[in-house]
């Protein structure tokens, strides 16, 4: 195989696995109860469409969509047909493979600042961008919590960053910062600068946007930002009970709604238990990294376990073709149990384990 014909399917290969290759197949399926069961696997709840059938047709033609736009944005940015083709549709589905070896670092400033806007659309639900499309108003991408959310940690992961790499490296890096943030956050993975030269809060901070990750019904991995703020509300919630006095009630909303206490408690708790999952995977993968790159601190390895279990990509040289065997195998169970969310593959080892019942 050639080069061009190597690069072409890891792009590929990855534009697919964007919104999932379950979601392919219902494209030609039959509504029933089945195709439910399988959209609902790939971690989408909200349907765009009367069917299943018919909401993963609007995703996957909003997908083509976004990618076409995507190619003509980088392209008119200044990279050349072939770059912005394979970028569009790595960028767009938030994986990050790149056809250079320095990822988006050698393009110059213009195309860096052309890529980030790809990155941020690939992290945005699919339900926003049908609502954008059709009723062409920019304020559908502040109506909801978890976009608000979005928006908010932009800014604020953004601004932390610059003040660390100014105080750190006594440079503003004000691109470099935006753009690494961007990454993080929408678990896309480009890189524009060595990583292993950042401070470790620098490194520690990015962490952090990769555990949290972009929106639910997006393309992207981590946690999703719907849980954070199910865990913050539950927060504020808890707060709020302990001040009410005795004659008084709780009321909890979320979005407009006013949810039963049953209800709420139970997002609270399906967030919570997630979250304790996946840092778990995440102390089980330090522990094991530590063993076998001893060479790394302890903020390099929580950044590459962190990048592995949200599907990012960003790594600080630990995931090298040198990386002992068992630190390869078990970045490649993170990698697998963060894209399924860790639950269906708990429940998957259970039920391997399990006895067979008796007839």
């Amino acid at each position: 195989y050639s080069i061009l014909q190597l690069q072409w399917w890891r792009s590929f290969i990855e534009w697919i696995g964007g919104v999932g290759a379950i979601s392919l197949v219902l494209v030609v399926l039959e509504p029933s109860t089945d195709t439910y069961q399988l959209y609902a696997a790939e971690g989408r709840k909200k349907r765009i469409g009367l069917t299943v059938t018919a909401t993963v047709r609007r995703i996957w033609w909003i997908y083509l969509l976004y990618t076409l736009a995507s190619i003509l944005w980088l392209f008119c940015g200044g990279m050349p047909w072939w770059d912005a083709i394979n970028h569009a549709l790595t960028g767009i589905a938030t994986g990050g493979f790149s056809i250079k070896d320095d990822s988006i670092g050698s393009y110059g400033a213009i195309v860096k600042m052309a890529v980030i806007p790809v990155m941020i659309a690939g992290a945005i639900s699919f339900p926003i961008h049908y609502q954008l499309i059709h009723q062409r108003r920019l304020s559908v991408l502040w109506q909801d919590s978890q976009h608000r959310a979005l928006w908010l940690l932009l800014g604020l992961g953004t601004g932390l960053l610059i003040i660390e790499n100014r105080w750190f490296g006594g440079s503003l890096l004000w691109l470099d910062s935006l753009f690494q943030w961007v990454s993080a956050l929408g678990t896309c993975g480009f890189e524009t600068v060595d990583l292993q030269s950042w401070s470790p809060s620098a490194k520690l901070l990015l962490s952090l946007g990769m555990i949290i990750g972009g929106t639910a019904g997006s393309t992207v991995g981590g946690l999703k930002l719907n849980r954070a703020v199910f865990l913050y509300k539950g927060i504020l919630w808890r707060f709020q009970r302990l001040a009410l006095q005795p004659h008084q009630l709780m009321r909890y909303a979320l979005e407009g709604k006013v949810l039963r206490e049953e209800e709420a408690n139970r997002k609270i708790e399906a967030a919570a238990i997630l979250a304790i999952l996946w840092l778990g995977a995440i102390a089980l993968g330090i522990a094991i990294l530590l063993h076998v790159a001893p060479g790394y601190n302890l903020s390099d390895v929580i950044f590459e376990v962190s990048s592995a279990l949200g599907s990012v990509g960003l790594s600080v040289g630990i995931s090298t073709p040198q990386l002992h065997w068992l630190g390869k195998s078990f970045l490649i169970v993170l990698m697998w149990m963060g894209r399924l969310e860790i639950i269906p593959v708990l429940i998957l080892f259970s039920s391997l384990l399990r006895d067979k019942p008796y007839k």
